[in-house]
């Protein structure tokens, strides 16, 4: 499994297994007691998304898309399109914007600003190691430029000069947070302004990592979870 979020009442599943050719999709509908497997191309899946109404899957063999919740499955992106010729790293797509981001396993940054047809880079420099995006914006952090935002989703990027180190970012609707060395940051009006977040955090925790639950928020780092209350 190379990736489990939550879409609508469901968790989904990607699933990297190729030496198995079971690669693909699994969905957990909420109340069900197991997972099962959705009709999707039985290729190495990285990462899955909602947008416009419809399930994007990144595989090895393309960005695949499927407006029915997984019955039937159609590829978007043209064959050998760049980056999905090995598993992407992450794929953002916000509701309030066409622009949808894809983070190549090299670590670059592309986007597509036709459903996934074709894909472009060139946004920011360097190995992008983590991105988020909500509404009109978008947090990322490259290890050229730093902790960036940007207020247009993607059209320009400006650095988070209070918070260069940020690696890890997560959004929650209108609501940002950041993990820094030792203290994770909320801003709740697209990365405008923070606040800090870490009560309870120990001070030399690297956050490297923050997920959303539900009402709950998760960061790792030093091989040590902690949860915080979302208010």
């Amino acid at each position: 499994v190379s990736q489990v979020v939550r879409i609508d009442t469901a968790l989904y599943a990607a699933v990297a297994d190729v030496a198995g050719a079971r690669g693909g999709l699994l969905r957990l509908e909420f109340g069900a007691s197991a997972f099962e497997r959705l009709p999707a191309p039985p290729l190495m899946a990285s990462a899955v998304v909602k947008k416009n109404g419809a399930l994007l899957l990144a595989t090895v063999g393309g960005l695949y898309a499927s407006t029915d919740r997984g019955a039937t499955w159609v590829r978007r992106s043209r064959a050998g399109e760049a980056p999905f010729g090995q598993p992407v790293k992450a794929l953002v797509a916000a509701t309030a914007a066409q622009r949808i981001f894809a983070v190549a396993a090299a670590g670059t940054l592309f986007h597509s600003d036709d459903e996934g047809t074709t894909w472009s880079q060139g946004l920011v420099k360097g190995k992008v190691e983590g991105v988020a995006a909500g509404g009109s914006f978008v947090l990322l952090h490259s290890d050229v430029e730093g902790a960036l935002r940007s207020d247009n989703y993607g059209n320009t990027f400006r650095p988070l000069t209070f918070a260069p180190a940020a690696h890890a970012f997560a959004v929650v609707g209108a609501r940002a947070f950041l993990g820094t060395q030792g203290a994770v940051s909320v801003s709740d009006d697209g990365g405008a302004s923070w606040r800090d977040a870490s009560d309870g955090l120990p001070p030399s925790t690297d956050v490297r990592a923050l997920f959303a639950a539900g009402p709950a928020l998760i960061a790792s780092g030093a091989g040590q979870v902690f949860v915080a209350a979302v208010e």
